[in-house]
């Protein structure tokens, strides 16, 4: 149901949540992915994983509670104290006054998380914006540090990174951080176009489709799909945009960047991912697909997929959300 208090709006009770700091615009987090009663909550940046989701119950006083559905720890203020600064922690649902709290509108969609037995507010400590900066409670002020968007998520219950491997991940989180920095809407996991990435990556690798004049979105002829050299004028676009739809269950089109530190001989160099990014960043081209700009300004793009392959990486953005089988 939803809740009727004034102010609380169509949160609803049972409904999963990410809680995202208005001034850095990082989630709220339990550090490590952790599930021991104790483990430490800050923010960092919003990758969607398990340890930034929380759902929202009511109690019948009309405070609610916050359940990490991974730990199934609630978040709980430090032996149930009252005093500034008192740590902000998971622990195990209990029903104590330590684990209540109050949603208070401040308008235009953000919250104050209010803890009921002191009146204290959930607060970035110093107002900080960096990963791994602490949450505490603190006397209620008109501050940044205290303020809160409630989105809710509606993706799948498979894993949300299912098909990549965590330097995937991170170049994953990389580039969300980066759209958010511009104003855009984070993406969602894609395990159909993470296939592709992969699938890409290991062609690009193994078989060398670029030899031939053309550049790293080129296909080979040794696969299940239509071969493509692909070359700067784009005129065979439309020849690497099908290829989510010909060798995974994604029926959307897709579109590629992509980077590779190259051979040396066969010595592979060690994928970096934030060299890997910085460096999509510097090349316009690269950096107007994953921010949309120019011929991708009007797209709606929703979902991404990261693939990498001895030194080569491949990102696929589409429009469609995935909600296809993963490929067999």
């Amino acid at each position: 149901m939803k809740f009727c208090d004034v102010g609380i709006g169509d949160i609803i009770s049972g409904g999963r949540y990410q809680l995202i700091h208005e001034a850095s615009n990082k989630a709220l987090d339990i550090h490590g992915e952790g599930t021991h009663d104790g483990t430490n909550v800050e923010i960092f940046t919003n990758h969607g994983g398990k340890n930034q989701l929380w759902v929202i119950h009511e109690n019948q006083d009309g405070t609610v509670k916050l359940i990490n559905p991974h730990s199934g720890k609630a978040l709980d203020v430090f032996g149930g104290q009252t005093s500034d600064g008192t740590n902000v922690q998971i622990w195990t649902d209990n029903e104590s006054n330590a684990q209540r709290w109050r949603l208070k509108s401040v308008g235009d969609g953000i919250y104050k998380l209010i803890h009921a037995f002191s009146g204290k507010a959930l607060d970035v400590t110093g107002g900080g914006t960096s990963d791994g900066t602490n949450v505490q409670i603190w006397t209620e002020n008109y501050s940044w540090a205290q303020k809160w968007r409630l989105i809710q998520f509606r993706g799948s219950e498979k894993p949300l990174f299912h098909g990549m491997d965590t330097v995937e991940k991170k170049i994953f989180m990389l580039i969300n951080s980066h759209r958010q920095e511009h104003g855009l809407p984070l993406l969602e996991p894609s395990v159909n176009l993470a296939y592709v990435a992969h699938t890409h990556a290991v062609d690009v690798v193994e078989n060398s489709p670029d030899v031939n004049g053309g550049n790293l979105h080129s296909w080979s002829n040794k696969g299940k799909w239509r071969p493509v050299t692909y070359t700067s004028d784009h005129k065979y676009a439309h020849l690497m945009w099908s290829k989510p739809s010909e060798i995974s269950n994604y029926k959307g089109a897709g579109y590629e960047i992509s980077m590779g530190y190259g051979h040396n001989g066969r010595k592979i160099m060690t994928m970096d991912p934030n060299a890997t990014v910085d460096g999509w960043k510097r090349s316009s081209g690269h950096n107007a697909v994953m921010i949309q700009q120019g011929a991708f300004s009007t797209m709606q793009i929703k979902v991404m997929g990261v693939g990498i392959y001895k030194g080569y990486a491949c990102v696929w953005f589409g429009e469609e959300l995935d909600t296809y089988p993963a490929p067999a």
